[in-house]
């Protein structure tokens, strides 16, 4: 994928980085479903499985001579565990390093080398995150390239006392309210904590499609329930320009005069601009680590990462959401060991709560151990 120059000719390169702040990537997929489908890994029988030459090419590498015949891994349960883990492993590798690099990576350092911002988010929704079809495999590795880490909170997925209201009615209709309540804001600044590239920076798109009964007290509740968690950068999805009424998701905090809690909006937006300023430029102070489900679930049973967040949050232990790729990637997140405490980035943490998995890789790449031996239930 190249990204030429000639797209952007209509813009003076002098607006780069003055007029023109930056890049937005909206939601960007692998698109291998329908619409949210919500396959337990991102694939399923009835969906294509993403490929391209160099996702043969990197699993050619991994097997070798056995390639062929292992693909047929993927879809067959009933083969034996450590072979399916390895196999199914190896696969979403390839897959989301071809994001990160390709995509994610080639997007942020074009923008860098024209003086703009790289920012945006995938399709978290329900731990869509995790998975292929409508989001791109693994949240860590889709937002690499860019200058904050992003979420979405849209459509009446966080509300008041919502993290037990959970339920499956079909596409667009499903709800898993542990994840919205106790991980979607985390996913974002524990991003922004971990990842030196983020410096610190998350962001939410935030307010759209809440309908009309979404007032100023609700945007108020939803602006802190995000703040509290970590979130310091907000982009109100609440504006159009179209006559009034306009039905794409709405509420639009001005509708041409006819909100009349436009005036109350601004006031939102300045406190709130207000907080985020104080939140930035820190470090946030968390002593535990807690291990991203997203691998866990291409290679077994496992618990999602939520299930021990609630339990934190609840009892007020502050932590992180981290990947298996700060042992994998250690020079990119500066993880290191420091008189007994696991350092990633500025982040120190003194306890790592692993989520029942059934397997936990965390070998470097290139380590001598990347032999196909598997740990169950452990970390190696």
């Amino acid at each position: 994928m190249t990204i030429p120059t000639a797209s952007f000719s209509a813009f003076p390169k002098d607006d780069f980085g003055t007029t023109i702040a930056g890049f937005f990537s909206d939601e960007p997929e692998l698109g291998n479903g329908h619409l949210y489908d919500h396959s337990y890994l991102g694939i399923d029988f009835d969906m294509d499985f993403p490929w391209s030459r160099e996702v043969e090419a990197r699993l050619r590498e991994k097997f070798g001579d056995s390639f062929e015949e292992r693909l047929y891994l993927l879809w067959e349960n009933k083969a034996p565990a450590e072979e399916k883990a390895y196999a199914r492993y190896a696969y979403m590798d390839a897959v989301t390093r071809c994001v990160q690099e390709y995509f994610s990576m080639q997007l942020g350092n074009w923008c860098h080398a024209h003086g703009v911002s790289y920012i945006g988010h995938l399709i978290e929704d329900n731990d869509q995150h995790a998975r292929m079809a409508a989001s791109l495999g693994h949240y860590y590795r889709g937002l690499a390239g860019q200058d904050m880490a992003g979420i979405d909170d849209i459509g009446g997925q966080v509300f008041p006392q919502g993290e037990d209201v959970s339920y499956n009615n079909g596409t667009f209709q499903r709800r898993d309210g542990e994840f919205y309540h106790y991980m979607l804001g985390r996913l974002a600044s524990s991003s922004a904590a971990i990842d030196p590239h983020k410096d610190g920076d998350s962001m939410c798109e935030i307010f759209g499609a809440y309908g009309w009964k979404e007032g100023v007290q609700l945007e108020k509740y939803l602006i802190d329930h995000f703040m509290v968690r970590g979130v310091n950068h907000f982009v109100p999805h609440a504006f159009s320009a179209k006559e009034f009424p306009d039905p794409d998701c709405p509420p639009h905090f001005y509708a041409h005069g006819n909100n009349p809690q436009y005036r109350h909006f601004g006031k939102l937006m300045a406190y709130s601009n207000r907080v985020c300023h104080l939140i930035s430029g820190g470090r946030h102070i968390a002593k535990v680590a807690i291990l991203y489900h997203g691998e866990g679930e291409w290679t077994g049973e496992t618990m999602t990462s939520h299930e021990v967040g609630r339990k934190l949050t609840d009892s007020q232990i502050e932590f992180d959401y981290v990947p298996q790729d700060v042992w994998a990637d250690r020079e990119w997140y500066h993880t290191r060991m420091e008189q007994g405490k696991l350092c990633i980035h500025t982040q120190e943490y003194g306890t790592v709560v692993v989520p029942k998995m059934q397997f936990v890789t965390t070998v470097c790449r290139g380590c001598p151990r990347d032999d196909g031996k598997w740990n169950s239930g452990g970390i190696y």
